[in-house]
């Protein structure tokens, strides 16, 4: 009920979710809040690709990282639930031709940039999120630079701390279309492996050369074409 069906519903089951978490977490039960999150994992393995309950997940999540509800989970040595989830996530966004659910899978990679794992932020998170910058649908691409900006601009001191290499990053991201072409005439690819170098990131060769392997309709994006209207309407 926290990521979806009507607004009303949303409200009082996100407030009832924080509430509890904000509980537990006041008397350091961090027990239940590892529960919380193996629940989580468990609906992705047993609902892979099931738009009707990885859609409201993803927003679930998101809305407990942004809060700083999972920090726990993020901060705490040898826990396995940043990993999973990420691992998670990685597979929901393959394939996937949803416009809603890309834009929840890159808000949750966002907020996974909290992790207190450096190496894994560095040589896990975000190479996913700069795939996302080099994804397919122009509509993921320009969604993800908006709020990487918005992320590095409150809190890139602890991703970067060279504050010059932070400034580069935050006006390449400010700067480019992200909606424009990848390649030629658009070159947001070479715009994205700029921003790559810039924030120490190495990306394997096949995400920094080849172009898009799926033809996609002549629309715009996922967005607009039919199979994802029909989707939406079943859904």
């Amino acid at each position: 009920s926290v990521g979806g069906l009507t607004e009303s519903v949303t409200k009082h089951s996100t407030a009832a979710l924080l509430d509890w978490v904000r509980g537990v977490k006041m008397i350091k039960a961090t027990a239940r809040i590892v529960k919380l999150g193996n629940a989580f994992l468990s609906l992705f393995h047993l609902h892979r690709k099931n738009q009707r309950v990885i859609l409201p997940l993803l927003k679930t999540i998101d809305k407990l990282l942004s809060r700083g509800c999972l920090d726990d989970l993020l901060r705490m040595k040898n826990c396995p639930f940043p990993d999973s989830l990420l691992s998670n996530i990685k597979k929901e966004a393959k394939g996937c031709m949803d416009i809603k659910r890309l834009f929840a899978i890159a808000s949750v990679s966002l907020g996974l940039l909290q992790v207190q794992d450096e190496d894994m932020v560095i040589k896990d998170v975000l190479p996913f999120i700069l795939a996302l910058l080099g994804h397919a649908y122009p509509r993921v691409r320009r969604w993800t630079a908006e709020q990487l900006y918005v992320r590095l601009l409150e809190d890139g001191s602890t991703i970067i701390s060279d504050q010059c290499r932070l400034d580069k990053a935050l006006k390449l991201l400010l700067e480019v279309l992200w909606d424009d072409h990848l390649d030629p005439p658009g070159n947001v690819r070479e715009s994205r492996n700029q921003l790559a170098n810039i924030l120490g990131v190495q990306l394997d060769e096949k995400e920094l050369l080849v172009t898009t392997t799926r033809k996609l309709p002549n629309s715009k994006d996922g967005f607009d074409c039919y199979s994802s209207l029909v989707h939406e309407a079943k859904n």
